[in-house]
């Protein structure tokens, strides 16, 4: 997460996920969030762009006070993290871990699946969450 307010924020990103891939790993779900868009913001969509592509993220504009967004990004990364599940568990049954998805390729699969995620979203067509065990 960081300060739309505040581009220094934006670039502390590399340090966060240099932690996550020391402590967690490189493969988990994660998303960036940009909090506090109910102000001024002034941190150039363009960055932002860079940093989601750099990194495979998923990108939500956020705000606490007013409650924009805080459900859909919470909804979307525990889904994410229901397909990475399913994903490791369905590798390690198989025990078949060649071909590995470049980032790139792995973004743009996030951003299809995020689209398609919003669509349902807007249309509470939320069904298939009702087996989540989350």
């Amino acid at each position: 997460m960081f300060d739309l307010g505040d581009e220094s924020t934006l670039n502390n990103i590399q340090h966060w996920v240099r932690q996550i891939k020391n402590h967690a790993g490189d493969n988990i779900p994660k998303i960036l969030l940009g909090n506090k868009c109910d102000l001024e913001i002034k941190v150039a969509q363009s960055a932002i762009d860079d940093v989601c592509k750099e990194f495979g993220f998923i990108y939500f504009e956020t705000s606490a006070k007013i409650n924009r967004n805080i459900g859909e990004s919470f909804f979307h990364i525990a889904r994410e993290i229901v397909i990475f599940t399913k994903k490791e568990e369905a590798m390690n049954a198989n025990a078949n871990t060649n071909g590995d998805k470049s980032m790139k390729e792995e973004y743009e699969n996030r951003t299809k699946i995020k689209h398609k995620l919003d669509e349902k979203y807007e249309n509470n067509d939320i069904s298939d969450f009702s087996k989540c065990k989350c």
